[in-house]
């Protein structure tokens, strides 16, 4: 019984042996004589020599690890053999009478080659991921334009505007609040009223959300649904004295909005139309009629803007 309990211990201790610990990518092979320590005992000489094994890291490469020991009383050898992922090869000896020895220097030797190894770190997703996160900004600056809907002709517009910004991983929706006014006078209106002259003055706030923009670079583009909401002002001058009335202006519209977002100046330019609900008639007493909003007007503008998180 004893001669076959040693042969069994024999076989079991040179079979070569594979085996991944704790999820490492770091894979052993080990062969030596039965008199030798084991290849548990030798992992674990391995493991407490070794910074890489006793705190694996996610990114390391793949190491296949085989160390073999032959020999026998007096004279032992030792011989390491390591192949990275990349198919590099590291191999080193070792040799001493004592085969509990050489397990051991052997184990030394692997741990410091495998510490000195490069490990390859995954990619940083965390710039990737901040490159992509949602970026918030505001921007505040003055804004001028045009509108053909709150006199007899084209009136130049200037304003103030504040702008929230959220780019986002599928678009580049804008939210904006605008303070606008405008001013035009008549001389002589020609041809309705010569004996008299007009003015016009309008001020109001438009809000514009633009939530489908979309944006390549530091270019956005995109439509936007705006409302206008404020009063409108007419007054009238004849030599018997001076009149005015002011109704309320309330109209909806759309623009087309372009903008080049170059940190931390913004330039937007914008077109479109809008169409007034209120539509109060301007005129003489008793007549001609001077002025009534159409029923839908051409509206642009241009901005610069300075940005801010």
């Amino acid at each position: 019984m004893r001669g076959y309990q040693i042969l069994a211990i024999f076989g079991l201790a040179s079979w070569p042996l594979k085996a991944v610990a704790n999820d490492s990518p770091i894979t052993l092979s080990y062969d030596a004589p039965w008199e030798c320590p084991n290849r548990d005992q030798f992992w674990r000489q391995l493991r407490a020599r070794s910074t890489r094994l006793s705190e694996p890291s996610a990114g390391a490469p793949a190491i296949a690890i085989d160390a073999r020991i032959s020999g026998s009383y007096s004279h032992y050898s030792g011989h390491l053999r390591l192949l990275e992922s990349n198919n590099s090869v590291v191999e080193r000896d070792v040799a001493g009478p004592n085969c509990v020895d050489v397990s051991a220097a052997l184990a030394l030797i692997t741990a410091v080659t495998l510490d000195s190894a490069p490990v390859n770190s995954p990619p940083d997703s965390s710039v990737t991921a901040r490159q992509k996160k949602a970026e918030k900004r505001f921007a505040v600056g003055p804004v001028a334009g045009i509108h053909k809907a709150v006199a007899p002709s084209v009136v130049p517009t200037i304003g103030l505007s504040v702008t929230y910004h959220d780019r986002t991983l599928f678009g580049s929706p804008e939210f904006r609040l605008e303070g606008l006014f405008a001013e035009r006078k008549w001389q002589g209106v020609q041809g309705v009223f010569e004996g008299g002259d007009a003015r016009f003055l309008w001020f109001a706030a438009r809000a514009a959300a633009c939530p489908l923009q979309a944006q390549v670079a530091s270019v956005t583009i995109g439509p936007c649904a705006i409302i206008e909401l404020g009063a409108l002002e007419g007054e009238g001058r004849t030599p018997v004295g001076t009149r005015s009335e002011t109704g309320w202006w309330f109209a909806p519209g759309a623009l087309l909005n372009w903008s080049v977002q170059a940190e931390p100046v913004w330039l937007r330019l914008a077109a479109g139309a809008v169409r007034p609900v209120i539509r109060d008639t301007f005129q003489f007493k008793p007549k001609p009629e001077v002025f009534q909003p159409p029923s839908l007007g051409l509206t642009a503008e241009f901005e610069v803007v300075w940005a801010f998180k």
